[in-house]
């Protein structure tokens, strides 16, 4: 296959994978996405092992939510804040990092005093609170989450209350691990 072939198609790809996470508009500011419905994820909520808020695990739809995931790759510390937000920190400070956004194969695990994320493909744990965790997926505002029809609107509301603006959102891909240190 000639080389410009290959250029060509890595470009379009790059474009339409942009273009899904600015752009791709199933429901508008006027015209909201629908409530959640039957066969829809939505957030979950469990009981935080510290006895604090509960842990707040917002999830995109499983039924048209997705066609695409931006592939690139994130990382940082994981923390649970005081309102039961999860965040991957990068940096110095509270504002230094995402509220992760999850696909439908990942699940919040609080037994045992400790909160985990689990990987239900395969049973394996890929993220801890206080540890070094990486991510694929990439940066997404909360204009493309609302116009895109990602999250359920019981989802978009909770999330922007309990994770409000200030804080950059990162849609999650497939690809998540506890991140090894030293």
């Amino acid at each position: 296959m000639p080389r410009g072939v290959v250029a060509r198609r890595s470009i379009a790809w790059t474009a339409a994978t942009l273009f899904f996470v600015t752009a791709c508009g199933a429901g508008t500011a006027e015209n909201p996405s629908p409530d959640n419905t039957a066969g829809e994820a939505g957030s979950i909520t469990t009981p935080s092992p510290s006895g604090g808020a509960e842990v707040f695990f917002p999830e995109v739809r499983h039924e048209g939510g997705l066609d695409a995931v931006p592939t690139a790759m994130g990382g940082g510390e994981l923390v649970l804040d005081g309102e039961g937000c999860l965040r991957m920190l990068y940096g110095k400070g509270p504002e230094s990092g995402w509220v992760p956004v999850w696909t439908p194969y990942f699940e919040v695990d609080t037994g045992g005093g400790r909160v985990r994320i689990v990987d239900q493909r395969n049973g394996r744990t890929v993220g801890r609170v206080s540890e070094g965790i990486s991510m694929s997926g990439g940066d997404i505002s909360k204009q493309a989450l609302r116009e895109n029809g990602i999250l359920d609107e019981r989802t978009w509301r909770e999330l922007f209350e309990r994770c409000p603006p200030g804080y950059s959102y990162w849609l999650v891909g497939g690809g998540v691990r506890i991140a090894r240190t030293g």
